[in-house]
């Protein structure tokens, strides 16, 4: 092969050239997209922005996923130049809304949930490497990015922001799927918080009015006042205190 005529490196040819391809994408890696503001027109959609320059597709939630598997001690690097987690990864399935008033179905796999994300990211070189062409076409003088397969068609035809190449990121606005699994794992996960918010308080139950308590442990969660002054304020809080008053350590360290 010779020389691309575009960014002049030998090996491929023009049509086959990945920079023209990126360009033509509107989306550099310097570009912080996460940090952009954008409208989405529907309360329940997602705006997907079309990524060349993301590994994987990443969303900030679990809206519209299934099979999904929960991840420890995996780390992603993200647009903005830190380090986010990785908690979950799965399917997902939504209805693409179409600027033309039209509904496409959509399912996407290997999703990496990454809370705190601000916007969800489709990996346009994801879908490249898994033989989806990547298009572009110039429409009311907008270049519209299109990924294609076979008879299978996708838009990324929603104004996001501008970039530094003074074209614009470009986005697919996708509504979740609805299932039983995200439910179970949002009912799963509140139940989890009400524990840990159960486990929290059982350490502060015994200061409640009327409460049972050790003189001790009172006396430590007072913040280790005399003997006199712990047994006034039980009496006051009508706490019932039971045990001896050992010598407190904390105590005599203090008064050192």
């Amino acid at each position: 092969m010779g020389t691309c005529h575009y960014c002049h490196k030998k090996g491929h040819r023009e049509a086959e050239c990945r920079t023209k391809l990126n360009d033509n994408a509107n989306n550099v890696e310097e570009e912080h997209a996460l940090m952009t503001s954008y409208c989405v027109h529907n309360d329940n959609a997602e705006m997907w922005i079309g990524d060349t320059g993301a590994m994987c597709h990443m969303k900030s939630s679990t809206e519209g996923m299934y099979e999904l598997e929960k991840c420890n001690n995996i780390k992603i690097d993200t647009a903005n130049g830190s380090t986010s987690s990785v908690t979950y990864i799965g399917k997902y399935k939504g209805d693409v809304l179409c600027t033309d008033g039209k509904i496409k179905k959509i399912v996407m796999k290997n999703i990496k949930v990454v809370p705190g994300l601000e916007k969800d990211l489709f990996s346009l070189s994801t879908v490249m490497r898994n033989d989806w062409d990547l298009l572009m076409e110039t429409r009311n003088n907008v270049k519209i990015l299109k990924i294609k397969k076979g008879n299978v068609e996708y838009e990324f035809n929603r104004k996001v922001s501008k970039n530094t190449n003074g074209g614009y990121l470009m986005g697919m606005q996708i509504k979740p799927s609805k299932n039983e699994e995200n439910k179970k794992l949002k009912n799963e996960e509140k139940t989890q918080k009400t524990k840990k918010i159960e486990i929290e308080e059982k350490g502060n139950l015994s200061l409640e009015k009327g409460g049972k308590i050790e003189i001790n442990n009172l006396h430590e969660k007072l913040g280790h006042p005399a003997e006199e002054m712990v047994k006034l304020t039980g009496k006051y809080m009508k706490l019932s205190i039971h045990g001896k008053m050992d010598n407190c350590e904390n105590c005599a360290i203090g008064k050192m």
